[in-house]
């Protein structure tokens, strides 16, 4: 609990007087593609236009311009809502999938298709995590919170309150709000609603995409019942939109499937991978995938700076071929250029996979 109070608290007592953001601006056809550069757990910073190389439909585009400046954000937390136990405990569904070791019977509890563990406090360990994915706000920053069981439900309206912030992530581990089911094809429903939240803010600012940054944080647990949904039209909703999706789950990584958040596809799309469609999502728009396990289970400690690499991107921009047809989906791969490579060798690049031409 004193773990708790302390994550509650920075999350309303941090920050310093905000910087007046700045305003990028580029043309109608302009495509913005933001990338994180990360190396032995830092962010390379001081690269330059020359230093990238980005291809479309497997060709190579000429890099119109770059900028490196630290974005105010906007945030949306969609958090699964505890499952509610036959005891109304809230519990940790297990399927008995090939990627889960089959437990010792005597721990287990059959509940609503599946089993669960007893004595697991799965809710306020993804609690931790929501607090921890916004512990690296600062003044500026705005959050919504979107949550789902059988349906979604918008849980707090965008805000820079850091109290109406923390109540939001605290009401998520109350047991009146676990639910006896959760339908998996509700997750695709609730990141549509942080979508639309999204769209919003930027109906009444137009100038939200360019000069704010927009990320969508999936908190859950990776085994669920219900149906699996396509992933590709999200995929392509957020490119559509420009929006970064990541993903914080409870599933420890086994070795098959610790490369998945920085596979470009083939032998490391594990049957986990291809199964829990946030991970292809977050992939895909260029996102990260945290595990939130407790201390005993040997999780690290989790990150504190979920928002930094995201706040700290580069935004490459180019111009849209003039001769594609509007609403389609294009690939687009960022990378290092050969010289920059040779500098930084173990550099991993971040950033979404593909476009929507306008």
């Amino acid at each position: 609990m004193k773990k708790l109070a302390f994550l509650f608290a920075s999350l309303i007592t941090f920050g310093q007087s905000p910087e007046a953001p700045p305003v990028f601006t580029a043309s109608t056809n302009s495509v913005l593609v933001e990338a994180a550069v990360t190396g032995d757990r830092r962010l390379i910073e001081g690269l330059q236009r020359e230093d990238f190389v980005l291809l479309e439909n497997g060709q190579p585009l000429r890099i119109s311009g770059i900028a490196h400046d630290q974005l105010p954000l906007d945030i949306v937390l969609v958090c699964q809502v505890p499952l509610r136990g036959p005891n109304g405990v809230s519990v940790k569904l297990r399927n008995d999938g090939t990627d889960v070791p089959p437990p010792i019977a005597s721990d287990l509890e059959f509940h609503q298709g599946g089993f669960a563990l007893r004595n697991e406090n799965t809710p306020q360990r993804l609690m931790n995590a929501a607090a921890n994915a916004v512990l690296g706000a600062r003044p500026g920053d705005r959050f919504a919170m979107v949550s789902y069981g059988r349906d979604p439900r918008i849980e707090l309206r965008f805000t820079e309150n850091r109290k109406a912030v923390a109540g939001a992530i605290k009401r998520f581990d109350d047991p009146a709000n676990a639910d006896e089911n959760i339908v998996v094809s509700s997750e695709a429903l609730a990141i549509e609603y942080a979508v639309r939240m999204l769209a919003d803010v930027e109906r009444n600012d137009p100038n939200a995409r360019t000069s704010r940054r927009r990320l969508i944080v999936l908190i859950s647990n990776i085994f669920g019942v219900g149906t699996r949904y396509a992933d590709e039209p999200i995929i392509r909703r957020l490119w559509d939109q420009n929006i970064v999706l990541s993903v914080i789950d409870d599933a420890a990584p086994t070795e098959s499937t610790k490369s998945v958040q920085h596979s470009g596809g083939g032998e490391s799309q594990t049957i986990l991978f291809r199964r829990y469609n946030p991970i292809h999502i977050a992939q895909a728009t260029g996102g990260d995938r945290i595990v939130a396990l407790d201390q005993d289970q040997g999780a690290p400690q989790h990150p504190l700076d979920l928002l930094t690499p995201l706040r700290q991107r580069y935004t490459l921009w180019f111009n849209q071929p003039s001769d594609v047809p509007t609403g389609e989906s294009r690939a687009i791969k960022v990378d290092l250029s050969e010289a920059a490579r040779r500098r930084f060798p173990d550099a991993i690049v971040k950033a979404r996979e593909g476009y929507v031409t306008r």
